[in-house]
């Protein structure tokens, strides 16, 4: 079992935060978002993004719409940091 995924719950928000911030900053050449502008409903989306990864395939039509866009942009953003990774490995 991967290890990053054994991170206790405040550990896990914490680099989700840092992780957005600077995912926001390297992609909109803008600031990262202050943290008192990471609302509870971010960490709550994060989380379910996060469940989502570790259970594998949901009934989207029981979720919110909010809450499937946040999905598929999240897993979107993941791959683009993949690729870029994978880029600047070879």
């Amino acid at each position: 079992m991967d290890r990053s995924l054994l991170l206790d719950g405040k550990q896990w928000r914490s680099k989700m935060a840092s992780t957005a911030a600077t995912n926001y900053q390297r992609t909109s050449g803008h600031l990262p978002c202050p943290t008192s502008y990471i609302t509870s409903e971010s960490i709550s989306l994060l989380e379910q993004f996060h469940a989502w990864k570790l259970v594998g395939a949901t009934d989207f039509y029981r979720l919110s719409a909010r809450v499937v866009e946040a999905i598929f942009l999240l897993e979107n953003e993941l791959r683009s940091e993949r690729n870029d990774g994978e880029n600047q490995m070879g």
